[in-house]
């Protein structure tokens, strides 16, 4: 379980990282212009996201053309649409549920119950990802042990 737990913090947070920095900053600066707790729960959810996702397409992709390089093969089309597969299979159904429930719902409600802005988006952030890394470690086990490539 130890090697386990280290593979997954070696995995998630340098995106966890991105995403928190992207997911405060977009939602201050919509709660900045708008000051609507609704438009800056999904202002940080979809900052996140892009943060988030950027990070792994770009980490996916330069480990995969290292990979093929190293095997001196051409990485093309095909080689990207898999890697975005893999991604998919990971991340698909934990994130949907994530954006489209769960983040918006706990990063409106804690600075809400909070009384504090930004305290409440990082406590809504926690207790979303919390969550969301229940499901993605399953799918992320799983795609280890069924997905090579």
């Amino acid at each position: 379980m130890k090697l386990k737990l280290k593979d997954w913090i070696w995995r998630y947070l340098p995106a966890e990282i991105v995403g928190t920095i992207t997911a405060l900053t977009s939602a201050i600066i919509a709660n900045s212009f708008t000051h609507s707790a609704l438009v800056s729960s999904f202002a940080g959810t979809w900052g996140e996201f892009v943060g988030y996702y950027g990070f792994f397409l770009f980490q996916e992709l330069r480990t995969s053309m290292s990979q093929y390089k190293k095997e001196n093969t051409r990485y093309g089309i095909t080689s990207c649409f898999i890697n975005i597969r893999n991604l998919v299979l990971e991340f698909g159904i934990p994130e949907w549920l994530d954006s489209s429930l769960i983040r918006p719902f706990c990063m409106y409600f804690f600075p809400k119950a909070l009384d504090n802005f930004v305290l409440g988006i990082m406590a809504g952030k926690i207790t979303a990802d919390i969550v969301f890394y229940i499901g993605v470690i399953i799918a992320y086990e799983i795609k280890k042990k069924h997905l090579k490539g």
